[in-house]
Order: C-alpha cells, then structure tokens, then sequence
C-alpha cells in the first residue's frame, strides 16, 4: 500500500562528531532544506550540556535521554526555522 503522508517541506538534518565521543565533545551538523543553502554549524559538549551554534546564533541545552548528535540535530533543526 502507498503511503499516504507526503511531507511537503522534507528537510535533512545530520550531526557526526568532528573526533572521539566522551565528556567533552565536538562535532559538526548539517541542515539541508529541500529548496536552499546548506546551513552549517558546530556543536560541544562539556558539563552535561550541549551547544549548538550556526553564525552568530547559538542554542544550548541540557543533555538527557537523547544522545548528543540527536540534540544537535534537532536544535540545529530550530534554529534553521527560527532563521
């Protein structure tokens, strides 16, 4: 059976770490809009908080349940809509 969902605005977002996981983390993440620039941006990890920041814009949060590269994912997915 066809799905009967058709997202109308599908977006790709995607966060790797730039070396090692641990305590301390970097990585870089992406978000490609279907129609658009490719936004860019950079995340950390230290303390028990994640940040995010994409050009002058920056978005922290606590890290919980989800892993790091799923909250870089879905901030840098915020701010690329609050953009």
């Amino acid at each position: 059976m066809a799905q009967d969902y058709i997202d109308a605005d599908p977006v790709t977002t995607f966060a790797f770490y730039d070396g090692e996981p641990g305590e301390s983390s970097s990585g870089t993440v992406l978000h490609r809009p279907v129609s658009g620039s490719v936004l860019s941006g950079k995340f950390t990890t230290h303390g028990g908080l994640i940040t995010v920041t994409c050009g002058g814009a920056k978005k922290t949060t606590q890290l919980g349940h989800l892993t790091p590269i799923t909250l870089a994912e879905l901030l840098m997915a915020e701010m690329a809509r609050a953009a």
